[in-house]
């Protein structure tokens, strides 16, 4: 199995015939650079980060989990993409916003 960045899966065999492959086929967008604390709200989720009052619309469930108002105002998204950048890149942390590959893609599939 082969996933791309976001953790989605690129190519993965098939269980019920080992010699079968399904490859999603990508047509790339756009590469560019940017500071990593340039990152867009939508950035952040493309990057599977999600605020629970985007995935669940209750707000009871929002109120238990956290966020603190509507979605142009909750900033949760950000703070936990910044800790998951800080542990997955203790080299290059989010304070010192680091330059950053950008790489966008579109489903030919």
């Amino acid at each position: 199995m082969v996933r791309g960045p976001d953790g989605k899966i690129l190519m993965a065999q098939s269980e019920e015939d080992e010699d079968e492959f399904h490859v999603l086929k990508l047509e790339i967008e756009y590469i560019g650079v940017d500071r990593l604390c340039n990152i867009s709200p939508e950035d952040i989720f493309k990057e599977g980060i999600q605020c629970p009052y985007h995935t669940y619309k209750d707000p009871e469930m929002t109120k238990a989990t956290g966020c603190r108002g509507a979605p142009s105002e909750c900033s949760g998204p950000r703070i936990e993409f910044h800790e998951v950048w800080d542990r997955d890149h203790p080299e290059a942390p989010w304070e010192k916003s680091p330059w950053v590959w950008v790489i966008t893609f579109k489903s030919l599939s």
